[in-house]
């Protein structure tokens, strides 16, 4: 994870819920260049599919009402795919796009828009047999392929276990004294 937040490739992080993936992308932002730029999360599972393209592209509206794409929210920080699994094909076209070309174009314009933002995908599902099921793009499952994690449960780590209490006690008494 240290070596992934010194990198500029796309990092995909599955695990089942609960394991700490969210923490995972956020340490591995705070621990890289990007730091000190913005961080944020997009819960993919959260927003309907019809608002899908326009939430993450953005856009611009003839009547001067505009929206700025998620990766100009995030230019030169971190963004956060969560339940990456819930893009449908067509957005997930457009993210390939987005990786590839370093730009973004938001919908009603005509005008590309180079960004330059960190992407870390998060599921709880199995991304491989997305892919064999026609769910997912195979091109931009392999994107995140350089940096892929895999969180064990808890239940698979109980030398953590030690560690985490600790740091919630810690969390506890800095916030109650």
């Amino acid at each position: 994870a240290q070596i992934a937040a010194r990198a500029v490739a796309p990092v995909l992080i599955q695990g089942e819920s609960g394991t700490g993936k969210s923490y995972l992308a956020y340490t591995i932002h705070c621990e890289g260049n990007r730091a000190n730029k913005p961080f944020s999360e997009i819960n993919c599972h959260a927003i309907p599919q019809e608002h899908m393209m326009r939430e993450i592209l953005g856009y611009d509206d003839p009547g001067g009402v505009s929206q700025p794409s998620q990766f100009e929210i995030a230019h030169q920080g971190t963004l956060v795919f969560s339940h990456i699994e819930s893009l449908p094909l067509k957005v997930q076209e457009a993210l390939l796009y987005v990786i590839e070309r370093g730009y973004v174009t938001r919908f009603g314009s005509t005008y590309p828009m180079p960004v330059d933002v960190r992407i870390i995908g998060i599921t709880s599902n199995n991304l491989e047999q997305a892919v064999a099921a026609g769910d997912f793009i195979s091109q931009l499952y392999y994107r995140f392929g350089v940096f892929s994690f895999r969180l064990p449960p808890l239940r698979e780590r109980r030398e953590d276990i030690p560690l985490l209490i600790r740091r919630l006690l810690d969390i506890i008494a800095a916030k109650y004294g």
